[in-house]
């Protein structure tokens, strides 16, 4: 059964061992036509290894090939590196709010009910035990998800 080049490429990145280490570094990562060009290479030297004159051009191919699938990992790199920072670092936004920010400052109440509840389902939390129509309860679980922020490490 032929393997899908872009699974093996997202497989690479979540591969780990049985001690639970990943197998391969961000710097081994290959993209999926990357992969794709390492099997049909691979399927090119099993055809060629029939051919004993045709090994020493397919050793010189599969240097260069090497060498191209080093540079292109490491161009990916650099492009998840420059997308990384770009990237808003802030873990609790809703909206353009920013909720931690919010939350310290004591400024979630001043968003309706109805806001806080849309707030509260985004973020994962079961609101249908709230039956009150007051800001409260649901500035409470904001407030316990803001605590338990990254940024409040």
């Amino acid at each position: 059964m032929k393997a899908d080049p872009a699974s093996v490429a997202r497989a690479m990145m979540t591969a780990k061992d049985a001690q639970g280490s990943r197998l391969f570094s961000s710097g081994d990562f290959l993209t999926a036509n990357q992969v794709a060009f390492f099997f049909s290479r691979l399927a090119s030297k099993k055809a060629l290894a029939e051919d004993p004159d045709a090994t020493e051009s397919a050793t010189e191919e599969a240097k260069e090939d090497i060498g191209a699938a080093t540079v292109e990992a490491d161009f990916q790199e650099m492009i998840n590196a420059v997308v990384d920072d770009l990237l808003p670092k802030h873990p609790l936004i809703y909206g353009s709010h920013n909720l931690c920010e919010l939350a310290s400052k004591g400024k979630l109440t001043t968003f309706a009910v109805s806001v806080l509840r849309e707030m509260c389902c985004s973020f994962g939390f079961d609101v249908v035990d709230i039956h009150v129509k007051r800001r409260k309860p649901y500035v409470d679980r904001l407030q316990s998800l803001c605590d338990a922020c990254a940024c409040k490490q």
